[in-house]
C-alpha cells in the first residue's frame, strides 16, 4: 500500500504515479496540509477509483475529478500511469482568475466522482501543462517560476471547463491568447536571457510589437518584460559566481555583456554588490 503525502507546504502538488496491477494505492490523505481538490489524468492503462459511495473505471485520456478520502488502484491487473494534481481551497482562491471562479467552483466542488473524456488535442495540451507545472512547482522562491505556475494552473483548469462544456473550439474560450504569449515569453527568457537582453528580441520571436508585449506581460505578471529579463540575468550571474571560479570578465562575456564594466554596473544596480563582493561574501 502506498500513502500519498505532501512533500512541500505550498497548497499545490503535481505528481506522476505508476501503479502496478497488483498494487493498491490509498490517495488523498492528509500530508502537511489538507488537499480539498483532486484531479487524476490517466495516461496509460485502466484505473479504478472509489469513494465512500461510488466507483468508476477510467482509461487513458480520461480526467477524473474526485472527492477527498477516495482511493485508486490499477484495474485489469496491468500497470497504470497517472498524473495526480491536488490543491487546497486557499491555493485555488489565491491563484484562480476571478472571471471563472463560480463555474470552476461548481465543477470542483462536486461530491461525486466525475470523469471527463479528452480528445487527442486537449489531452496532449493537458500533458504539456502538467509537465510545466511539475518542473516549476518546487521553485517556490522564484517569482519567475511562480508566475509560470499560476498561468499554467489557470490554463489547466480552464481546459477542464472546456471539456465539461463539450465545446469543439480549439481553446477559444479556455486558453486566452494573452496567457499563451506570456508563458511563451517566460519560457524564452528562461532559455535565452543569457544571450538576449533586449525586449525587442523577444517581441520579434513572438511576432509582437515591443509595446504589445510589454502591455500583455505587465497585465498578467505585474512586471514589465525588461524587469523579468533582468531578474533572470541576475539569477544566471549568481549561479556562475557561486558555481565557478571564472573571472568577472569571463562571466560578463558568457552572459553577452558589452564589457566587464557594463556587467559590474548591471549586477551592482540589481543586487547592491559588485560581482567580486558578492562572491567574497558567499565564500566567507
Amino acid at each position: 500500500m502506498v500513502l500519498i503525502t505532501a512533500f512541500m507546504d505550498t497548497g499545490f502538488q503535481v505528481r506522476r504515479l505508476q501503479l502496478r496491477g497488483d498494487a493498491f494505492t490509498l490517495a488523498f490523505l492528509y500530508g502537511v496540509q489538507y488537499f480539498r481538490y483532486h484531479i487524476i489524468v490517466v495516461t496509460e492503462g485502466q484505473l479504478q477509483v472509489n469513494s465512500d459511495t461510488q466507483g468508476l473505471k477510467a482509461v487513458a485520456m480520461d480526467i477524473c475529478i474526485v472527492p477527498p478520502d477516495s482511493y485508486m488502484k490499477a484495474a485489469g491487473g496491468q500497470t497504470v500511469m497517472v498524473w495526480l494534481v491536488r490543491f487546497t481551497e486557499t491555493y485555488l482562491r489565491q491563484t484562480l482568475y476571478t472571471a471563472r471562479n463560480t463555474t470552476l467552483t461548481v465543477l470542483l466542488d462536486r461530491e461525486d466522482l466525475y470523469c471527463l473524456r479528452a480528445d487527442e488535442f486537449h489531452f496532449q495540451v493537458i500533458c504539456q501543462l502538467l509537465l510545466l507545472l511539475e518542473k516549476h512547482q518546487e521553485q517556490v522562491t522564484s517569482h519567475h517560476a511562480e508566475t509560470i505556475t499560476t498561468l499554467t494552473f489557470n490554463l489547466l483548469l480552464n481546459c477542464l471547463l472546456e471539456l465539461r462544456e463539450h465545446t469543439e473550439s480549439r481553446f477559444t474560450n479556455a486558453v486566452r491568447r494573452k496567457e499563451q504569449l506570456t508563458i511563451a515569453f517566460l519560457r524564452l527568457v528562461e532559455q535565452q536571457a543569457g544571450m538576449h537582453h533586449d525586449v525587442g528580441y523577444y517581441a520579434d520571436v513572438l511576432c509582437m510589437t515591443r509595446g504589445n508585449l510589454t502591455k500583455t506581460v505587465r497585465q498578467l505578471t505585474g512586471k514589465c518584460p525588461k524587469i523579468l529579463i533582468s531578474e533572470a540575468l541576475v539569477r544566471l550571474a549568481e549561479e556562475l559566481l557561486d558555481g565557478s571560479e571564472a573571472p568577472v570578465y569571463g562571466i560578463a562575456e558568457a552572459l553577452h555583456f558589452s564589457s566587464s564594466s557594463a556587467f559590474v554596473n548591471f549586477f551592482r544596480h540589481h543586487t547592491g554588490l559588485t560581482p567580486e563582493a558578492y562572491r567574497n561574501r558567499k565564500n566567507r
